[in-house]
């Protein structure tokens, strides 16, 4: 039986501070573009999204600041995925048309994020561009959502019925486990030295960010404030070529 309530883990602790920080930024908005070339059946649009949250209890979280000043993530009952539809002028404007409602900013302590925009092009298609906060999903997780979704679509539509496993473990568990290992970690090291201060008879550490190179050169690592280090790609250029057609 999936949990309904649980601690959120470290990683969704960092992103909500970042939330926090700045509400309105779109930076850990992800995309997921579903094309129809025959144009969506809106009905059986809807019926796959609500097969797809079903099947996903974390799409329905929503974030929850207890009086302790902790943060817990809760399942919503009967949460259903909002979808909006927008006019596109062409096929290939449907990008530019999806902007002005996907990176509206997510009220994360008040109601799920995921959110639909579905844009009605002039050529017939149509474009469903799945919308969630990163504290709920990640790139591998898109991918997942992605097949089932056009797995249910296509059922919806008269297609065979999905042969989807079973899952055996669901995020609001991993994340209840986190919280006692993070402890262990934390308690193991009591003297674990902060602020720039060394241990009695420690020798001092070399900076991560440069390393040794030849002849006594000092050559930049990879490390964190490297500019040779490559950059992720955006989420619109990620995903705009990997829009699919059920």
């Amino acid at each position: 039986m999936p949990r309904t309530h649980a601690p959120v883990s470290p990683g969704q602790e960092r992103l909500l501070w970042l939330h926090e920080l700045d509400p309105d930024s779109d930076a850990y908005h992800i995309f997921l573009p579903v094309l129809f070339q025959k144009g969506v059946d809106r009905p059986a649009l809807d019926r796959s999204l609500a097969r797809l949250v079903d099947r996903h209890p974390v799409l329905t979280v929503r974030f929850v600041r207890e009086p302790s000043g902790a943060v817990t993530q809760t399942t919503t009952p009967d949460f259903r995925v909002p979808v909006e539809e927008l006019p596109a002028p062409t096929s290939d404007d449907w990008e530019r048309a999806a902007r002005s409602i996907m990176a509206a900013p997510f009220a994360l302590f008040t109601s799920p994020s995921p959110r639909v925009a579905l844009i009605r092009c002039g050529d017939g298609s149509d474009v469903a561009v799945l919308a969630l906060h990163h504290t709920v999903g990640d790139g591998r997780s898109m991918r997942t959502l992605h097949h089932d979704l056009t797995a249910f679509y296509r059922h919806e539509t008269g297609g065979a019925r999905p042969d989807l496993p079973q899952l055996s473990a669901d995020y609001l568990s991993f994340a209840a486990l986190t919280r006692p290992v993070r402890a262990v970690v934390r308690t193991a090291r009591p003297g674990r030295p902060t602020g720039g201060r060394r241990c009695a008879g420690s020798s001092p550490l070399r900076s991560r960010r440069t390393r040794p190179g030849p002849k006594g050169t000092r050559t930049p690592s990879r490390s964190a404030g490297s500019s040779s280090r490559p950059k992720a790609p955006g989420p619109w250029s990620s995903w705009h070529s990997g829009a699919v057609r059920p």
